[in-house]
């Protein structure tokens, strides 16, 4: 546990001293402000346009973050030799641990700042909501199995940019597959309704995740759901990881 730990906290700092990162918070800062001009361009609506454009800014903004930031780091330390580094004192499975909570941990410190920025935007529009807390976190659970996709494409693709358009593809497509079924239900046959609910099944369901709909309106997900969504993506991550580690090991390192 403590090598994990090491890990964790070792990538986490890797993550907050890249470049992408003060980037991508000063894009966010941006939209952040345009979420204002938002709330006075739409009167009548403007509580629940500024608390839904503010939450899809960080979710891009974060999604931005984990698909290009964890593959440039995995192939940094893949190209300048740290990985042996690290494999002299952790082993395998220890070091796809640490990488994938470290940059949950990331996420996590990201979500915590940018959350902050928002609350103070909304509160000075007077359009602050406690139930924001909930849509911050369901933005948690689906950006901590974007970094779960994202470490199994690292272990499928052989450079950082090929990894990067994998996880954005799986990532779309996982955003797309509740409306695809139920297109299909109404058109298709039924093996083709059969093959999308098996894709479906298969593809993390990213619209259980979206609480930024409610959120949005003020609306408090209930305790049981909330559970039911974070068991969920624990359960889906470890598999994730599973996978990823299944990859690592057949890789020539």
């Amino acid at each position: 546990m403590r090598t994990i730990g090491a890990m964790i906290l070792l990538t986490a700092l890797q993550g907050l001293r890249a470049k992408l990162f003060v980037g991508v918070a000063c894009v966010l800062l941006g939209f952040l402000g345009l979420c204002g001009l938002l709330g006075v361009l739409s009167p009548g609506e403007s509580a629940a346009v500024i608390r839904g454009a503010g939450l899809a800014g960080i979710e891009l903004t974060g999604l931005v973050l984990v698909a290009v930031g964890l593959p440039v780091h995995m192939f940094q330390e893949r190209s300048s030799r740290m990985l042996h580094l690290y494999l002299a004192h952790a082993t395998r499975a220890q070091y796809l641990a640490g990488t994938l909570l470290g940059y949950v941990a990331l996420c996590a410190g990201y979500l915590a700042l940018a959350g902050l920025g928002y609350a103070l935007i909304l509160w000075w529009q007077g359009a602050f909501v406690w139930p924001v807390l909930a849509g911050l976190y369901g933005l948690l659970l689906k950006l901590s199995l974007v970094a779960g996709l994202t470490l199994v494409c690292c272990g499928l693709c052989a450079s950082p940019i090929a990894a990067v358009f994998c996880v954005l593809s799986v990532y779309l497509a996982s955003e797309v597959s509740q409306a695809a079924v139920q297109i299909m239900l109404r058109q298709a046959s039924g093996l083709q309704v059969l093959l999308y609910r098996a894709l479906y099944a298969l593809l993390p369901n990213m619209d259980k995740l979206d609480l930024k709909s409610v959120a949005a309106h003020g609306v408090w997900p209930s305790s049981h759901w909330l559970l039911l969504l974070s068991l969920y993506s624990l359960l889906y991550l470890s598999v994730l990881w599973l996978v990823a580690r299944a990859l690592f090991l057949r890789q020539d390192h």
